[in-house]
């Protein structure tokens, strides 16, 4: 709702216009004050407050899809949550009780028979980290990370090329030149070229690390066979 209420502050030309004129004679205020006033009007610059009538317009349509968007993704996402992997009591090896519980009231809850590793995190990870099969483990890890992403009518792929596209095309009516590029103007960053330049410099010893933990990973699934 905030982002909304920016829009219309900026939507509207006398509202704009009075922080405007606080904004231009900004020199005379406090440090505190000026920053919080620069920082509302990069805001409702950033919102399209001045932009000429057509462009509003079709920033408001592009903010209105990108809403619908957001909301279609996460409710497709949550119907792929709302799927499991039943298991059979010789499916349970490594489990505790507490949770051979939980997933028992999981499947009783959609009167499956046995029990439920539902498609959520607090379903998954907690069976991953504990049970002792490591077939059914890689069974679970596949379907969780593929949520969104089976073909169906819950497949996300085409909802986030058309947010990326709106993206981009709301970046250019700003003056942008990339969606990255009007996110990050007014963060500590400013520039994506920096955030890169600061993510290249760790990456070294990133890769590095995750090399280290991959071979240890790796060793201890060879006796996990």
């Amino acid at each position: 709702w905030i982002d909304l209420l920016i829009q219309s502050i900026g939507f509207n030309p006398d509202l704009f216009g009075r922080i405007r004129t606080v904004y231009e004679a900004r020199a005379s205020l406090g440090a505190d004050e000026r920053r919080v006033v620069e920082l509302l009007h990069l805001r409702l610059v950033k919102a399209g407050a001045q932009l000429d009538a057509a462009k509003k317009a079709r920033m408001g349509a592009i903010n209105q899809e990108l809403s619908t968007l957001f909301s279609d993704f996460e409710n497709k996402l949550l119907a792929d949550e709302n799927t499991w992997i039943t298991l059979t009591d010789r499916d349970l090896a490594g489990l505790p009780e507490s949770l051979r519980a939980a997933y028992k009231a999981a499947a009783d809850e959609r009167k499956l028979t046995g029990w439920a590793v539902v498609n959520t995190r607090s379903s998954v990870d907690p069976f991953l980290a504990t049970s002792s099969r490591r077939d059914l483990r890689e069974r679970v890890w596949r379907a969780f990370k593929s949520r969104g992403d089976q073909g169906n009518g819950n497949d996300t792929k085409g909802v986030i090329a058309r947010i990326v596209a709106l993206r981009a095309e709301r970046a250019a009516l700003l003056g942008y030149p990339s969606h990255a590029h009007w996110r990050m103007v007014d963060t500590m960053a400013v520039d994506p070229a920096k955030a890169k330049d600061l993510m290249m410099r760790v990456w070294p010893a990133a890769v590095a690390r995750v090399g280290e933990e991959v071979r240890a990973m790796s060793a201890l699934a060879k006796k996990d066979k």
